[in-house]
C-alpha cells in the first residue's frame, strides 16, 4: 500500500512540476541514496536524469475529426452558394406551379373550364419539366463545386469527378 501512494505521489509531484514549470524550464529526475524518487527544477546529484516536458507544456492541436468537419463545413458553403441561383429558380417555379393549381380549382365545371384546365395542366407539366432540369443542373453543379473544393483543401487524390463540366442555363 505504502508503494502504491508512494508512486502516485511521485507521479503528482511529476505533473505538478511539469505543469507549473514555464516551457523553456527543466525538470530533473534523481535517486537519493534511499532509493526515493526526487522531482526537482536543478540538477539534483550525480544520477539527474532529465525530463523531457516538452509533450506536457504543448497545446493541443485540431484533431483529424476536427479537420475534416471544418472542411466539410467549408466546402458545404461554397456548394450552398453555387446552387443558390437553382434553390431561387426552383422555388419560383414551385410556386407557378401552386398558382396554377389554385387556378384551377376555381375552373368553371363546363367546357370552356375543361379547355382552360387542360391548357394549365400542360402549363404545369413544362413547370415540372424545368424544375427536374434544375435539380440535376443544381444536383451538376453542386457535385463539381464539392469535388473542387476536396481538391484544393485536400489534394488532389479527394476529388475523383473533377473532369466534370456543367453548362449553366
Amino acid at each position: 500500500m505504502a508503494g502504491v501512494l508512494f508512486r502516485l505521489a511521485t507521479v503528482a509531484a511529476l505533473l505538478f512540476v511539469a505543469i507549473a514549470a514555464p516551457a523553456e524550464s527543466k525538470v530533473y529526475k534523481c535517486t537519493d541514496p534511499n532509493g526515493v524518487t526526487i522531482f526537482a527544477a536543478k540538477p539534483c546529484g550525480d544520477n539527474a536524469e532529465e525530463i523531457d516536458t516538452s509533450r506536457a507544456n504543448r497545446r493541443p492541436t485540431q484533431s483529424a475529426t476536427e479537420k475534416q468537419a471544418a472542411i466539410d463545413g467549408e466546402c458545404q458553403a461554397h456548394v450552398d452558394a453555387a446552387t443558390q441561383s437553382y434553390v431561387e429558380q426552383m422555388i419560383d417555379v414551385q410556386q407557378q406551379i401552386d398558382s396554377l393549381r389554385i387556378a384551377m380549382r376555381r375552373s368553371n365545371n363546363n367546357l370552356a373550364g375543361a379547355t382552360r384546365d387542360n391548357a394549365i395542366e400542360q402549363h404545369i407539366a413544362a413547370l415540372e419539366a424545368r424544375n427536374t432540369s434544375l435539380i440535376e443542373q443544381r444536383d451538376r453543379r453542386a457535385t463539381v463545386v464539392l469535388d473542387q473544393c476536396n481538391a484544393e483543401l485536400r489534394g488532389p487524390k479527394a476529388a475523383p469527378n473533377q473532369e466534370a463540366t456543367v453548362t449553366e442555363h
